[in-house]
């Protein structure tokens, strides 16, 4: 499943570099990254490439890292089963929220989103929590 989840990684930021250069007038570039692109993609397996498909064209983020047991793409925090589910590694699983891709490799991907609440650490303490 590493495998899967590191094609994921390097499909998504091969999109990520694809739609930078769209604007671009090297086209021999444009062309390898595209070569790419599809190579990658024919890599992960038939029911992962449908999968992908369908959340690209929804949305450029495809997948999503947990980050303080929730999904960084939409914030929803997800139950403590599947968060530890999604971070064993032994098979993919959605967002409940948005339909992504959940990953447990934070530091791989661009963030998606900052998260806030008192869930992630950014509440104040006491009397300054209401007076912010």
């Amino acid at each position: 499943m590493k495998e899967v989840v590191e094609d994921l990684v390097r499909y998504q930021e091969l999109c990520f570099a694809h739609s930078e250069r769209e604007g671009s007038s090297l086209r021999s570039k444009h062309e390898d990254l595209d070569a790419e692109i599809e190579r990658v993609h024919a890599r992960l397996p038939p029911e992962i490439q449908l999968l992908v498909d369908k959340l690209r064209r929804a949305s450029p983020i495809i997948i999503a890292p947990l980050i303080n047991g929730a999904c960084s793409a939409c914030r929803q925090t997800l139950p403590t089963a599947m968060d530890f589910a999604v971070r064993k590694g032994e098979k993919l699983f959605q967002c409940p929220g948005c339909g992504r891709i959940l990953i447990a490799e934070e530091g791989k991907l661009r963030q998606t989103g900052k998260l806030r609440g008192s869930t992630y650490g950014g509440r104040e303490k006491g009397v300054a929590h209401y007076s912010s």
